[in-house]
């Protein structure tokens, strides 16, 4: 009886001990699963590009200091001429130059009237006043015949054109005009400078009739 007595009582105990025994270690803490959040993205802000400023382009002007070459063509469609201006200002020597080639100019040698112009019916008096038999007609009417030139004229800056200088039409219908300030001749209307008559309006005259016009370099 002793013997099942002790045997209940240590069966009794043991759950006891046991319990008494898991009491001593460190509960189990369950921690919170980690949530790993999406990094927030912020989007660009929205670029606004720089508005375009469109500048108009300033004229260039040469210093008085830096070389100048230009030129300009020229064409006239009711005469067919061809013009072309060159312009050379080299400062460090001093020198200048003004070149107009003309091209296809008239080559044929109209008769140059050196008496005062005058009306038809004064023309057909001077025929029945002339003898009936001139011999030297002919050779007369040869000697008024001058060889074509090609004159050019610069406007003065105050609207009127002014001769500058002239030069002879070869028979292909070619002529050319040089200005320069080397060896000290002077320029077109006696300008200190070419700079003075950037842009000037200019004609080509044949025997009076413009045959072409245009206007000097700008620069």
């Amino acid at each position: 009886m002793l013997r099942w007595t002790v045997a209940a009582a240590f069966l009794v105990a043991a759950p006891v001990a046991l319990a008494t025994e898991d009491a001593h270690h460190d509960p189990v803490v369950h921690h919170d699963p980690v949530v790993h959040h999406d990094p927030v993205v912020h989007p660009d802000p929205v670029a606004h590009p720089d508005p375009v400023v469109h500048h108009d382009d300033p004229p260039v002007h040469h210093a008085a200091s830096q070389p100048v070459h230009e030129q300009s063509d020229h064409h006239d469609a009711t005469s067919g001429v061809d013009v072309r201006v060159e312009v050379d200002i080299d400062p460090q020597r001093q020198h200048e130059t003004l070149v107009v080639s003309m091209h296809h100019l008239p080559t044929h040698d109209p008769v140059v009237h050196h008496d005062a112009p005058h009306h038809a019916g004064d023309a057909a008096h001077h025929e029945d006043a002339a003898p009936a038999a001139d011999h030297h007609g002919a050779a007369k009417a040869k000697a008024k015949r001058a060889k074509p030139r090609a004159e050019v004229f610069i406007d003065d800056g105050n609207g009127n054109f002014v001769q500058t200088d002239s030069a002879r039409i070869s028979r292909r219908g070619r002529a050319v005009l040089r200005y320069s300030t080397r060896r000290g001749r002077g320029l077109p209307l006696d300008a200190a400078t070419l700079r003075d008559l950037a842009g000037r309006a200019f004609e080509v005259r044949v025997n009076g009739a413009v045959v072409a016009s245009g206007n000097l370099p700008t620069f």
